[in-house]
């Protein structure tokens, strides 16, 4: 069977499930199926789950983490999409006082944006809001990431 159409059929049949779209992935991945324009879309949709806190984060980390040895994907929109949704997500769900979780969650973020292989657009908005948390140590970790990571925390 054409693993290609396989997995565009389930796209069009099943877009909307978190669970649907990571078997989407695993099966391309599996069969080394690297359609950009599925993948895009795939990936695009999973940062809409992540955003709306649908998908499992270690499902969603999992998946970006092995499609780092896949650099034909990463200019794709929805790559950056994914990435970005997945590290933001823990600053945008918390305010101070921070619980250890939301301080766990937040590190745990911070040491993703790490594992990145491209420079994400929300990096400085991502400082901002661990300084805004307090959270110093963590802010300069990001801080890493930044295109010209010279200029700390503007």
């Amino acid at each position: 069977m054409d693993k290609s159409a396989l997995t565009e059929q389930l796209w069009r049949d099943h877009r909307h499930s978190p669970t649907a779209l990571l078997l989407i992935a695993d099966i391309c991945l599996k069969y080394k199926v690297l359609k950009a324009s599925l993948w895009n879309a795939v990936l695009q949709q999973l940062a809409v789950c992540e955003e709306e806190d649908s998908v499992e984060e270690s499902s969603m980390s999992s998946l970006l983490l092995r499609l780092r040895l896949h650099p034909q994907l990463w200019l794709l929109q929805g790559f950056v999409a994914a990435w970005t949704a997945l590290v933001s997500q823990p600053f945008k769900k918390v305010s101070p006082p921070l619980s250890p979780a939301a301080v766990a969650r937040c590190t745990t973020a911070a040491s993703l944006l790490s594992l990145c292989p491209v420079v994400l657009p929300s990096v400085r908005e991502l400082v901002s809001a661990a300084v805004q948390l307090q959270l110093f140590a963590v802010a300069i970790c990001m801080t890493a990431a930044l295109p010209d990571s010279r200029h700390l925390m503007q």
